[in-house]
């Protein structure tokens, strides 16, 4: 049987050798699970290679480039220092990668710590000191490192596939008059019932009546105005407003919310 064709390939003369020798021999090994006497003394070197199974029309990886590599089973932050091509007694050449790997910054429970915003975690400044190899079929796509406020390196991981956000997605919203809002206090859990008297369009903000349950009814589901009189206005921010409210208007002093 012939066997199915490279989607990865190195780019670079057949003329560099380099030697394989002392640690990075037992690298090998390790990784080929075979014993260091069957490593070459030497190895085809390069300073890019190309995958066409990464991206939409395949990936070019070259040195100092930051990539995520997969190492035995977990995503790790490798900084690439080159590429080998090492043949094996049955005449079939392994592509191998070389680089350092940058450790994540831990919190206190084992986690990684993470920006809020992006969900991106966070490394070390420094990379560890040993350089570490890995098969370049491992590698998953690139990242860039960028500097964080906390003296760490923040992965801006621009590749990934698509996963959930660590927060719930704000969609902004157009206020229109007439609409009950739900308006963001100063806490999480402080969420304000709104009910728009007027939206100013250059300013970007809304008058409101602020709606409260009416203590007479438990179930909390009947509102009633705030406050009467000159203060009873407010005026909010469209960045504050989270969505409209649903629920109907029995009378022109009541707002029930809908269950």
């Amino acid at each position: 049987m012939e066997s199915p064709p490279r989607r990865t390939f190195l780019v670079g003369s057949m003329s560099k050798i380099k030697p394989i020798e002392g640690e990075d021999r037992h690298k090998i090994a390790e990784l080929l699970s075979i014993s260091p006497l069957e490593v070459p003394v030497a190895a085809f070197a390069t300073k890019r290679c190309v995958k066409q199974d990464t991206a939409f029309d395949g990936t070019a990886f070259a040195c100092g480039d930051n990539v995520i590599v997969l190492v035995n089973g977990q995503e790790a932050v490798v900084q690439l220092q080159g590429f080998l091509s090492v043949r094996n007694q049955d005449d079939f050449c392994s592509l191998l990668g070389q680089g350092v790997s940058y450790p994540f910054h831990l919190r206190d429970n084992g986690e990684a710590e993470r920006n809020f915003w992006s969900g991106f975690v966070k490394v070390e400044c420094q990379p560890l000191a040993n350089s570490m190899v890995f098969s370049v079929e491992d590698i998953c796509r690139k990242v860039i490192l960028y500097p964080s406020d906390d003296n760490l390196l923040t992965v801006v991981d621009y590749m990934r596939p698509f996963k959930n956000l660590p927060y719930t997605v704000i969609v902004p919203v157009f206020p229109e008059v007439g609409d009950m809002m739900l308006i963001q206090g100063e806490s999480n859990e402080d969420i304000w019932h709104g009910h728009i008297q007027n939206v100013d369009f250059i300013n970007k903000t809304v008058d409101v009546y602020f709606y409260v349950p009416n203590l007479r009814f438990p179930n909390g589901n009947v509102y009633v105005r705030e406050s009467r009189g000159r203060g009873a206005r407010n005026t909010v921010a469209w960045g504050s407003m989270i969505s409209v409210a649903e629920g109907n208007w029995p009378n022109a002093s009541t707002w029930i919310k809908e269950t």
